[in-house]
C-alpha cells in the first residue's frame, strides 16, 4: 500500500473482508486509480484517508472495508526509495527520536526517522563494498553505527558516528573470513560488537558451523575467545540482557533453521536451542514485550517468509506470525515509539516496513498443560496482578482437576492442582476477602478453593439435584454469590441454585428446568442482578 494509507491506520479498528483482484495503480484512470488508493486506505485500516477518497467520487461502488492475506494490522509504516536491495537495518535514538540505520546492496548506509519516514542527512558512504550488517550502540553518550561490509581485500567493520557520519576509529580487519552479522552490548561497562563470520573464505564458507568474534568498539581490541559449536552456520546475531547478564541471540542456517542464547562474557548456552522455524533463520532482533524478554525472527523466503516472537525464557510464540509480502527478510530491528514496541524489517522488495509488535501480541499458547487430560472449562481471575487462567480438566472417566495457570506465559503457578474424585464440568471465579476464589462444578457438587493457596473456603455443596452442567458467579446486595446450573442425565430434569459463596447456605429457593448455560444481566439497580437458565 503507498505511505499516505498509513496515516491514522493504527488508530482505527474495523472488520476485514478478503480482496483478491490484482489491481494496478498506475495503469488506470484517475477514477479507477482514486478508488484503488481508497480500496488500499481500507486496507490499511486508515478510517480518515478513505473518507477523503471516498468523498465525491463518481464510482459505482466505494469501499467500505478490505484486507488481503498478506496484509497485518500490526504494519505501522513503509519505507521506500532506497538505491538498492536493502541488506541491513538496526535501530537506536539520535536527538530523542527513534530512528532506522539501513544498509544497502551497493554500498550506502541510510538514516531514517521511524516516526515520519524522512531521511535524516545525506546517506553515509566510504565503504568499500555492500554493507551486509549493522547494529547500534552508544559510545560517550552518541549514537554509533558498527557496520560490516564485504570489499575486494575482504570483509571490514566500520564504526561511524550516527549524527555525523563520522569514522570513530579506523576500520577493524583481519578476520579473515566473510563477517555475516553483527550485534552491539555491553560488558563490563564498555560497548562491545559481537561479529559473527564463517568457518572458511568468500564462497567457500562452511556449513557446519561458524564462529562469533567479541570487539571492543572503543578500540576495536578483542574480547575473550571466539565462540563456537553451531549446528549450521551463523546467520544473523542480535544481543540483549537475560537474567541480568548479556547474552547473544543467534540464529542459523542448515535445515528447519535454530536460535541459540549464549553468556556473551562465558560463552556457555543458555537453555536449549529455539527449533520449529522450518527454514533458515535470516535475520532477527532483540526486545521487551510486557516485561519479558523476546526475539524477533525472520525465516523463509516467498510465500513462506514469516516473522515469528519467542519469549526468551519460556521459548513460547508470542502472538502469530507476521506475513513476508511475498519477499525475503533480509534484515531485521527492533525499537520503541510512544512506548509501544516496533520491529522494523527490510525485504528483498527494497522495501522496509515498521510493525507495531502490540497489534501482534497475545498470551502464548498453554502448551505445558499435558496432551492427555481434556479441558473441560476454564475461567480467568487476577491473582498477585498477573492475569491467571483457571483449568479444568478431565483425569479419567470419573476423575478430574483443575490447573492454575499464568496466562502470559502458560506456566503452572505453584503446586497449584485441586484433585477432584469426579469429572469437573464447570468453573467460575470470584472475590471473598479480597482473595480469588474458584468455583468448581464436580458431578453433582460445588467446591470452593482459595486460588493462592489452593485450600477450600468450606465443605463442598452436596444437595443439589443432577449433575452439575454451569456455573457463574456474581454480587448480591453486596455478597458475592454463584449461580448453578444442574441437570439430570436420564430426563434432562434439573435445577437453578443460588448460593452465598461465604455461608455455603441458598440465597432463594431453586427453580426447575434442564440447565446447560446461565445468562446474568443486571436489571435498572445494579445490586440485583437477573438471571436465566437455558
Amino acid at each position: 500500500s503507498p505511505k499516505s494509507s498509513t496515516r491514522d491506520r493504527h488508530e482505527y479498528r474495523e472488520p476485514h473482508a478478503h480482496q483478491t483482484r490484482d489491481l494496478q495503480l498506475h495503469d488506470a484512470h484517475c477514477p479507477v486509480r482514486r478508488s484503488i488508493l481508497a480500496l488500499n486506505a481500507a486496507r490499511a485500516q486508515a478510517t480518515w484517508l478513505l473518507r477523503q477518497l471516498n468523498s465525491g467520487t463518481q464510482a459505482e461502488w466505494v469501499p467500505a472495508w478490505a484486507t488481503s492475506n498478506d496484509f497485518s494490522p500490526a504494519l505501522r509504516h513503509t519505507l521506500t526509495g532506497f538505491d538498492a536491495q536493502v541488506a541491513a537495518v538496526a535501530c537506536t535514538v539520535l536527538d530523542g527520536h527513534p530512528v532506522a540505520v539501513i544498509g544497502t546492496a551497493e554500498g550506502r548506509v541510510h538514516v531514517r526517522d521511524v516516526a515520519s519516514g524522512h531521511p535524516i542527512g545525506e546517506s553515509l558512504t566510504g565503504f568499500g563494498g555492500r554493507v551486509s550488517a549493522v547494529a547500534c550502540t552508544v559510545l560517550d553518550g552518541r549514537p554509533v553505527a558498527v557496520i560490516s561490509s564485504d570489499a575486494r581485500d575482504g570483509s571490514r567493520v566500520h564504526v561511524r558516528d550516527v549524527a555525523t557520519g563520522r569514522p570513530i576509529c579506523e576500520p577493524l580487519t583481519g578476520f579473515n573470513r566473510q563477517v555475516t552479522t553483527v550485534a552491539c552490548t555491553v560488558l563490563d561497562g564498555r560497548p562491545v560488537a559481537v561479529i559473527s563470520s564463517g568457518t572458511g573464505t568468500g564462497r567457500r564458507q562452511s556449513r557446519n558451523g561458524g564462529r562469533l568474534l567479541v570487539r571492543d568498539v572503543a578500540t576495536g581490541q578483542p574480547v575473550g575467545k571466539p565462540l563456537t559449536a553451531f549446528a549450521g552456520p551463523v546467520t544473523t546475531l542480535a544481543c540483549t540482557v537475560l537474567d541480568g547478564r548479556p547474552v547473544a541471540v543467534i540464529g542459523t542456517g542448515g535445515s528447519g533453521g535454530r536460535v541459540y542464547v549464549r553468556d556473551v562474557a562465558t560463552g556457555h548456552h543458555i537453555g536449549s536451542p529455539l527449533t520449529g522455524f522450518g527454514s533458515r533463520v535470516s535475520a532477527l532482533a532483540c526486545t521487551v514485550l510486557g516485561n519479558r524478554p523476546v526475539a524477533v525472527i525472520s525465516t523463509g523466503t516467498g510465500t513462506n517468509a514469516r516473522v515469528y516472537v519467542r519469549d526468551l525464557e519460556s521459548g513460547q510464540l508470542v502472538g502469530d506470525p507476521l506475513p513476508g509480502f511475498n519477499s525475503r527478510f533480509a534484515a531485521l530491528a527492533c525499537t520503541a515509539l510512544d512506548g509501544h514496541p516496533l520491529a522494523v524489517t527490510a525485504g528483498s522488495d527494497r522495501t522496509v516496513r515498521v510493525w507495531n509488535l502490540l497489534e501482534n501480541a497475545q498470551p502464548s499458547a498453554m502448551t505445558a498443560i499435558p496432551a492427555s487430560p481434556l479441558v473441560s472449562t476454564l475461567a480467568c481471575t487476577v491473582l498477585d496482578d498477573r492475569p491467571i487462567a483457571v483449568i479444568g480438566t478431565n483425569t479419567g472417566r470419573d476423575s478430574g482437576r483443575v490447573d492454575v495457570r499464568d496466562v502470559a506465559t502458560g506456566h503452572l503457578i505453584g503446586e497449584h492442582q485441586f484433585e477432584f474424585g469426579r469429572r469437573v464440568t464447570a468453573v467460575a471465579c470470584t472475590i471473598l476477602d479480597d482473595r480469588p476464589i474458584a468455583v468448581v462444578g464436580a458431578g453433582g457438587r460445588v467446591y470452593s478453593q482459595d486460588v493462592a493457596t489452593g485450600r477450600p473456603i468450606r465443605d463442598p455443596l452436596i444437595r443439589l439435584q443432577g449433575l452439575v452442567t454451569a456455573l457463574t458467579c456474581t454480587v448480591f446486595k453486596g455478597r458475592p454469590i454463584t449461580v448453578i446450573g444442574t441437570s439430570q442425565p436420564r430426563d434432562g430434569v434439573g435445577q437453578v441454585h443460588v448460593y452465598d459463596v461465604t455461608t455455603g447456605k441458598p440465597v432463594i429457593e431453586p427453580f426447575r428446568g434442564p440447565c446447560r448455560k446461565i445468562v446474568l444481566w443486571h436489571g435498572g439497580d445494579v445490586r440485583d442482578p437477573v438471571f436465566c437458565g437455558v
